[in-house]
């Protein structure tokens, strides 16, 4: 009869073949858990970006709407005797007088520009302000034209 010491002995350990099994499980597993971290940080990123995105949309629509909603009804007379409202709109171009806050320079009335312009990376919303002299209504518009850009939205197409 065999003494219980040996059984024992003999059940305590794992063999080379169950040992090999249980690695390339848990490799298996490893490497499931690794493409799952990669793609959720993938998938993060991309979020952010889309987010980062949309406030940038945000705050050029609300910049919009805001210097359009200051626009005045100034006249702008010419050579010409006709009187008109100092507001020029095209398709790729809108000029008019607004009132904007002190941060854009001294506040006050401003000749503004929103206008779509073609650089080398394609086309890009760019917004020019100029102080405006209510005085002189000969001059109403023209000041922004001269002004440095500020690029809202790059790379439209």
């Amino acid at each position: 009869m065999r003494s219980c010491f040996q059984c024992a002995a003999r059940q305590g350990g794992f063999t080379l073949v169950e040992i090999l099994i249980a690695m390339t499980l848990l490799g298996f597993i490893m490497l499931t858990l690794f493409g799952g971290l990669r793609l959720g940080g993938r998938v993060w990123e991309t979020g952010d970006a889309r987010a980062a995105a949309r406030a940038g949309t945000e705050l050029v629509q609300g910049l919009l709407r805001r210097t359009l909603a200051g626009a005045r009804p100034l006249v702008r007379t010419g050579r010409d005797a006709n009187r008109r409202i100092a507001f020029v709109g095209r398709t790729d171009r809108v000029e008019f007088a607004a009132v904007l806050p002190r941060r854009f320079g001294a506040g006050g009335f401003q000749h503004v520009i929103f206008a779509i312009e073609e650089d080398g990376a394609g086309s890009r919303l760019v917004f020019r302000y100029a102080p405006l002299d209510e005085e002189t209504s000969q001059t109403v518009l023209g000041g922004a034209d001269e002004a440095e850009p500020t690029v809202l939205i790059a790379g439209l197409g």
